[in-house]
């Protein structure tokens, strides 16, 4: 498949509920992760695979696990500790006020197996050093492309901004 690349480079960080709806999707795939259930579960795990130069690729984080902390606090420790230049952030169940700009996909809903399938996959071709999806057939940039005006009709609070985000770095309004 498509994400043979990734297999036993895996990080999830998931309720027991999430972690066996994820775990049930990975086996279709022949995939393999690793599961932790706590923030300092998953930075011990980073550290240590780190040590062995086995440096997970990939990270799901399950906002529901990070009781108190902010995605982004979570993020901002992962970079204190010069683990995050290697890694690729997936973002399950965000908050309405959660700072989603580093991470490379974000799952609203995990009832569908393509939405982990596509957040992965896209996950592991972010430019790893940037963090920056690549939005070329998006952008602006393109000659004589201009700037839209794009209504956005999704019920769902956090994927309005997840869309609008992506919008306007493309250089869309």
């Amino acid at each position: 498949t498509y994400l043979e690349k990734i297999d036993n480079h895996l990080l999830i960080l998931a309720t027991k509920e999430n972690k066996e709806r994820i775990q049930s999707f990975l086996s279709i795939w022949n995939l393999s992760a690793d599961y932790v259930e706590s923030p300092l579960q998953a930075l011990t795990m980073l550290q240590k695979a780190e040590a062995i130069e086995k440096n997970y690729k990939i990270m799901i984080v399950d906002r529901q696990c990070l009781s108190e902390l902010t995605a982004e606090a979570f993020v901002d420790l992962l970079k204190s500790k010069a683990i995050f230049n290697h890694l690729s952030l997936v973002l399950l169940n965000p908050a309405e006020n959660d700072d989603i700009h580093h991470f490379s996909s974000v799952i609203t809903d995990l009832n569908d197996k393509r939405t982990l399938f596509n957040a992965i996959h896209s996950a592991q071709h972010i430019n790893i050093d940037s963090k920056i999806i690549s939005l070329s057939f998006f952008s602006k940039n393109q000659t004589g492309a201009k700037s839209l005006n794009i209504l956005i009709a999704e019920d769902n609070r956090v994927n309005q901004q997840v869309l609008s985000g992506i919008l306007k770095q493309a250089g869309h309004s």
